[in-house]
Parts: C-alpha cells; structure tokens; sequence
C-alpha cells in the first residue's frame, strides 16, 4: 500500500503537483451512450474501465492500482477509465477524490439510472455483478474480454491481464 501511495504522490509531482485543478469528469447518462464512446474512441488500445464510488472503502483502496497501472502501461497503449457511481450531487467529491489520486485518464460520472431495466441493461452490457469495485477489460479490437463480476483477480493477476492484452494474446 505504501508503494501505491508513493506513486501517486510521485506522478502528482511529475504532473506538476501543487495546487493540480481536478481532472475533467463527463457525465454519461443511463444509455450508456457517452461511456460506449469513449471506449470505442480508443480502439486499438487495450481498454481497462473501473466503477466506483467515493463512499465505497474496497474502491478507495483499489483505486491506486488502477493509477499505477496507466502511469506503467499507458506508453505501451493501455487506456484506463474510471466512471464514479456517486450520487449527481456528489461531483465536487468525485473531481476532488479523483485529483488526489493522480487520475490523469478519462473520467466518467454516472448519471443515476431511474428504471429497472435501465439497471438491468447496464449491468448486462458491462458484465456488471452488482457491487463495486467492478472492472472490465477490453482487448485492442474493443471487444469485451473480462469483467471481475465474471473472474475476480488480484492486482498481481490484473497486471498479467493487461500485459497479455497489450501483447495482443
């Protein structure tokens, strides 16, 4: 833990640190239109997307690897994503958490779906088990490959993950 800490205070110093303005975070809507996207806009890169919550302490904890794993993999064409399930009047709290991590990639909060089976599509449509964290990883061709509701993985075992991914296997 301590070693993830470390660098996200390194990369807040290489980023110029100090009084570093909060990362832009869009708002997607129920349809998941505006996240699908963004995905697709990085197709040829390996696509690694993370749902949390600033409320969420196993989220809060996880975040820093996710940080790590775009500071390592970024150059080799990793893309990673993060997409807050706060409530919409959160917002200050999310661009605040996600400066204080370091979270130089796109950011997503996720506008408060209203129905059943607008819940129901975007749990379908990101192999979503119903709790947070939850991952999903996308191969260079922007197809679906894992989801942690599906095959939960240690942080050693995402790392494997992304380097095959990136390796194109």
């Amino acid at each position: 833990m301590r070693t993830r800490v470390l660098a996200v205070v390194a990369a807040g110093l290489v980023a110029g640190c100090g009084a570093t303005p909060p990362p832009d975070v869009t708002v997607t809507d129920a349809t998941h239109a505006t996240l699908d996207a963004a995905i697709k806009a990085h197709k040829g890169e390996v696509v690694l997307v993370d749902f949390w919550a600033t409320w969420c302490p196993p989220c809060v904890e996880s975040f820093p690897h996710l940080v790590e794993l775009h500071l390592k993999y970024a150059p080799r064409g990793l893309a990673c994503v993060s997409v807050s399930l706060d409530k919409a009047h959160a917002g200050a709290d999310v661009r605040a958490f996600l400066r204080d991590q370091g979270a130089r990639f796109e950011n997503f909060h996720w506008k408060t779906y209203r129905e059943k089976d607008e819940r129901r599509a975007f749990e379908e449509h990101f192999r979503f088990g119903g709790s947070i964290p939850h991952q999903v990883a996308y191969n260079r061709a922007g197809e679906l490959v894992w989801g942690s509701a599906d095959e939960p993985l240690s942080d050693r075992q995402l790392d494997d993950l992304v380097r095959r991914l990136l390796d194109g296997r």
